[in-house]
């Protein structure tokens, strides 16, 4: 089949995992890259043999370009998608779809209207953890669902913080920059849509004016209930992690201690979840997965759908907040 070329807007520091991952894909190779820092811009360039572009519509109408990667700040997701479905351009987006769910809608109408593939960079469905954890809901006898639990406490203020994270107006604080990924997590896992949210978000750690503490519930569609813990310390031991409870066992999705299956009384270590460069390998695989979903016409395994979903359970944990009620979806 014909190879995809792909161009990277926003090429920062999260880009040079990108592009190594590329490297390892067959049929994709990335020609150009766009950022607005002209001296970043031209390093990253040079390091990968690219044409370097400060507008990132110019880039979209080099007709070589078949994709994009949109790895931006997430208030600009909307404005840049919209021109890449215009333009006939796939597009990867960088989790979150967008920083609102009226923008979120609005991509994946547009894309729709293109009859484009948009893709969603939730990573972690793509690492092994997450998939060996999946195939043990599905093939380990385990009964139905019975509840959820997930936490993503971490350190908040670290060397990747920009600006722009902890500014509200520009899609920043910690529920869309870190704890989407146990949230998202979470929903994958269960496999059922969301009904309503009751949620308590607050800033508790720090003096900037977005979230970096909250307590989510969650009720799916089929009655499950399910809950997300985070806090964005700045003292503290990180727990990142995903339990889920069923009626004849539970399976635990854990960043730092490993990831289990609990069949009796005891957790059991699931060996084939494990790999030394979880991240790296699941870069890896997301791009198969645009690779594939460009060349046959399918969706991808975090499609736009997908994607606008966790959008929506989160505008509603929000709204739940700040009402101080539940929320139905």
């Amino acid at each position: 089949m014909k190879d995809i070329c792909i161009g990277i807007i926003g090429a920062g520091k999260f880009s040079h995992r990108h592009m190594q991952a590329i490297e390892k894909v067959d049929q994709i190779h990335v020609k150009v890259a766009c950022r607005t820092n002209a001296t970043a811009l031209e390093k990253f360039c040079k390091k990968y043999n690219l044409r370097g572009y400060s507008n990132y519509q110019e880039l979209i109408e080099n007709p070589e370009i078949n994709a994009v990667l949109i790895s931006t700040p997430h208030h600009l997701h909307k404005e840049i998608a919209i021109a890449a479905c215009q333009a006939g351009k796939h597009l990867l987006v960088e989790k979150p779809l967008a920083h609102k769910i009226e923008d979120s809608r609005t991509i994946v109408r547009e894309a729709d209207r293109a009859g484009v593939v948009l893709m969603v960079g939730h990573t972690t469905r793509y690492t092994r953890a997450y998939q060996a954890v999946l195939r043990c809901l599905i093939d380990d006898d385990l009964g139905d669902i019975t509840q959820a639990v997930s936490f993503s406490n971490y350190f908040w203020m670290g060397p990747d913080r920009k600006v722009w994270h902890l500014n509200p107006e520009m899609g920043g604080g910690y529920l869309l920059t870190l704890g989407i990924h146990q949230l998202d997590a979470q929903i994958g896992l269960v496999g059922e849509r969301v009904m309503s949210v009751r949620a308590l978000l607050s800033n508790d750690y720090h003096s900037f004016k977005i979230d970096d503490r909250g307590s989510i519930w969650l009720t799916y569609e089929n009655g499950i209930t399910g809950s997300l813990i985070y806090n964005g310390y700045t003292h503290g031991v990180p727990k990142v992690a995903t339990e889920i409870y069923c009626r004849s066992g539970a399976v635990k999705l854990d960043t730092r201690e490993g990831n289990f299956l609990c069949r009796q009384d005891a957790w059991e270590l699931i060996s084939s979840a494990q790999e030394t460069h979880w991240l790296d390998d699941a870069l890896i695989r997301e791009w198969e997965d645009f690779r594939d979903a460009i060349q046959t016409g399918r969706r991808p395994i975090v499609d736009g759908e997908t994607a606008l979903h966790t959008m929506e359970v989160i505008a509603a944990a929000f709204e739940s907040s700040r009402k101080n009620e539940e929320v139905w979806i």
